[in-house]
């Protein structure tokens, strides 16, 4: 199971890290699953937001701890990946056996 912490060397940052995490740089926070399915306006900002910053965001490659995963997935040696990550890292590498907990921004 992988996090935020393994795409931050990819350079997403994660929302915890003290003084560099998200929440420690900006005011701005995720959009929570009740609000996106009770309110329209918030689904039209999520994905208005996702939009923008879609080709910033889909520019980050996978870093050595993802072509790893995907290494061993290839010898045998893991069956299954789950992540809670969006950013589609794990596919570019290669990973093939693999549940995205949290959807994929792609």
């Amino acid at each position: 199971m992988t996090g935020a912490g393994i795409s931050t060397e990819s350079g997403i940052p994660d929302y915890r890290s003290e003084k560099v995490g998200l929440y420690a740089r900006t005011d701005r926070r995720p959009i929570q699953h009740g609000d996106f399915v009770r309110s329209a306006p918030i689904r039209q900002r999520y994905w208005a937001r996702n939009f923008v910053g879609w080709p910033q965001f889909s520019s980050h490659q996978p870093n050595p701890a993802h072509w790893a995963l995907s290494t061993w997935e290839k010898l045998g040696k893991l069956y299954w990946l789950v992540t809670q990550n969006v950013d589609a890292l794990h596919t570019k590498a290669g990973s093939r056996r693999l549940t995205e907990l949290h959807g994929c921004m792609d």
